[in-house]
C-alpha cells in the first residue's frame, strides 16, 4: 500500500512571516533632552498598537497556510504519471502582506520648556566702579585742561604776613597728589638765566622768584620775577614744613612746572614749598632757607 505523501512534498510553502516594524518607521521621533511622561506614555501605545497589528498579521498567515494543507488529514493518492520536477506548476509563495500605516493620531504635541535664566526675571545691577587706569587717565585730563586755562588761580587767595610779606592760603581744600598750581613765568635756558640773577641781584628791591630745574638732560629756568596775576610766584618756602612739591609735565610741544600737594591740606592754610636752592651765595643771602 502506497504511503500517503503530504501536499508540501510536492508544494513548498514559503512561511514568512511579517518584520517586527520599528516606531521610527512611522514617527520621526523628535529628540529632547528631558524625559516627558506624557510624551513616553503615548509611545508605549503606539508599539503596543503595531506589536497588536503584527499578531493578527501571524494569524492570518498560519490561517492561510492550513487552508492550503487541508484539515480533514492524508488522502489517497491516485496513480500519477511520473511528470518532471521541473515541469510541475510551483504556486507562488505568499506574499508579505504591505505594512499597514498606523491610524494612531497625535492629538497633542508636548513642548519641552526652554532653560530659564535668572536674568529673565531678575535685573542685574551693573557696577558703576571704574578701573583704576581709567581713574587715572580722567584725573589727567583734567589736571591737563586746569593747568591749560589757569582756573585754579581763583582757588587761591593772597595774603601779607608782617614777617614774611605776601604768600598764599588755600582757598579751598586739596586731597593728596591733587593739582594746586603751575609755577608760571618766562621759561628760558639755565645758561641765560644766569646771567639774569646776577643783574637783579644788583637791585636790592628785586627779589627772587626765579626757579631752576632740568628736564630730559637740560637745565632751565621759570623766570617770575616780573609782577604777574600768577599767584604760584607769591607761595613761600619752608624745609621743614612743606605741603607742596614740584614737578614737571610734558603737554605736546611744550611742558609746564607745577604744584602737587604732597598730603591733605585744609581751607585756609597757608601753602608752602622747598625752593631747593642750596647754593652757598643764595644760603649766605637768605639764611631763612635752611631754618623754616
Amino acid at each position: 500500500m502506497a504511503k500517503n505523501k503530504k501536499v508540501t512534498e510536492y508544494f513548498p510553502i514559503s512561511l514568512s512571516l511579517p518584520k517586527t516594524k520599528k516606531i521610527t518607521e512611522y514617527f520621526t521621533l523628535r529628540k529632547s533632552n528631558r524625559n516627558v511622561p506624557a510624551a513616553l506614555e503615548k509611545e508605549k501605545q503606539i508599539c503596543h498598537n503595531i506589536c497588536q497589528n503584527d499578531a493578527n498579521d501571524l494569524k492570518v498567515c498560519e490561517s492561510s497556510v492550513k487552508d492550503e494543507i487541508g484539515e480533514e488529514g492524508p488522502k489517497k493518492d491516485t496513480p500519477k504519471e511520473d511528470v518532471p520536477k521541473e515541469d510541475v506548476p510551483k504556486e507562488d509563495a505568499p506574499k508579505e502582506d504591505a505594512p499597514k500605516k498606523d491610524t494612531t493620531k497625535v492629538d497633542k504635541i508636548v513642548k519641552v520648556a526652554k532653560a530659564e535664566r535668572i536674568t529673565d526675571h531678575l535685573t542685574v545691577r551693573k557696577s558703576s566702579r571704574k578701573p583704576a587706569s581709567t581713574l587715572e587717565k580722567e584725573k589727567q585730563i583734567c589736571m591737563q585742561e586746569a593747568i591749560l586755562t589757569g582756573k585754579n588761580e581763583s582757588l587761591l587767595n593772597v595774603y601779607t604776613d608782617e614777617v614774611k610779606g605776601r604768600g598764599i592760603k588755600a582757598a579751598v581744600a586739596f586731597k593728596k597728589n591733587d593739582f594746586v598750581v603751575e609755577y608760571k613765568g618766562n621759561l628760558i635756558e639755565a645758561r641765560l638765566a644766569a646771567k639774569l640773577e646776577q643783574k637783579y641781584a644788583k637791585n636790592e628791591s628785586i627779589g627772587s622768584y626765579m626757579y631752576f630745574f632740568k628736564h630730559k638732560g637740560k637745565s632751565y629756568c621759570v623766570d617770575a620775577t616780573k609782577e604777574s596775576p600768577f599767584k604760584a610766584r607769591l607761595i613761600n618756602h619752608s624745609v621743614l614744613k612743606p605741603n607742596l612739591k614740584t614737578k614737571v609735565v610734558d603737554y605736546g610741544p611744550s611742558f609746564h612746572l607745577i604744584l602737587l600737594a604732597i598730603r591733605d591740606i585744609e581751607e585756609g592754610e597757608e601753602l608752602l614749598y622747598d625752593y631747593g636752592d642750596r647754593t652757598t651765595s643764595t644760603v649766605a643771602g637768605n639764611p631763612w632757607l635752611l631754618n623754616t
